[in-house]
């Protein structure tokens, strides 16, 4: 009987981007880019993630609109043996703070644009230790000082910069977390994310 091993979202990536490094993954309001930047970017923000010794079921939230920004971020997540919390953009604060409270978040990434809506959802939330975002933001707490996104997976402009097949561009950060780096159990049980649709 022939053995199957459980295949994962963030190994797709990966056998993609080793197969064609150099194709556009995707493009969001003129920019792109390709699945090995792809892959790159979302290494670098899973060894920032694997570097804070989280235990390998803690649950990133994400709070981020459609961007180039958003898939490095959850396939990193995924990389890094967590689970992610895709959060709805439309929610009001006190709803996004019972899903963060309900998941039991302990990271929180979010985009700039949102950032009046942040305080509100941190100020009764002490699950959450860990705060990135796109651009400088106020948390609200004292203890809590938000990390810059682009510090941890690359400057946004690489990604749109023009390249050639077999090119190399270097990022910010520190070389990507490797696919045998990855923690988790290999189990296809695994939980990877948690949706929270009107009706949880």
């Amino acid at each position: 009987m022939k053995t199957v091993f459980p295949v994962k979202v963030h190994d797709l990536l990966i056998r993609t981007a080793a197969a064609f490094p150099d194709r556009i993954a995707v493009t969001c309001e003129g920019r792109r880019m390709s699945f090995r930047q792809l892959d790159e970017a979302a290494g670098r923000f899973a060894k920032y993630l694997k570097n804070q010794h989280l235990a390998p079921d803690s649950r990133v939230a994400i709070l981020f609109d459609n961007c180039l920004e958003y898939l490095p971020v959850f396939f990193g997540v995924f990389k890094a043996g967590l689970v992610a919390v895709p959060m709805d953009t439309s929610l009001r604060a006190d709803a996004l703070s019972r899903v963060l409270a309900d998941s039991e978040a302990c990271v929180l990434v979010v985009q700039g644009k949102f950032r009046r809506r942040i305080t509100d959802i941190l100020k009764d939330n002490r699950q959450i230790t860990t705060v990135i975002a796109d651009i400088a933001v106020l948390t609200g707490r004292d203890d809590l000082h938000p990390l810059l996104l682009n510090a941890i997976i690359g400057e946004p402009d690489d990604w749109s910069a023009g390249h050639t097949a077999g090119s190399r561009q270097e990022f910010v950060a520190d070389s990507p977390l490797e696919m045998s780096d990855a923690s988790g159990t290999g189990c296809p049980h695994e939980l990877a994310a948690m949706f929270y649709t009107s009706g949880s």
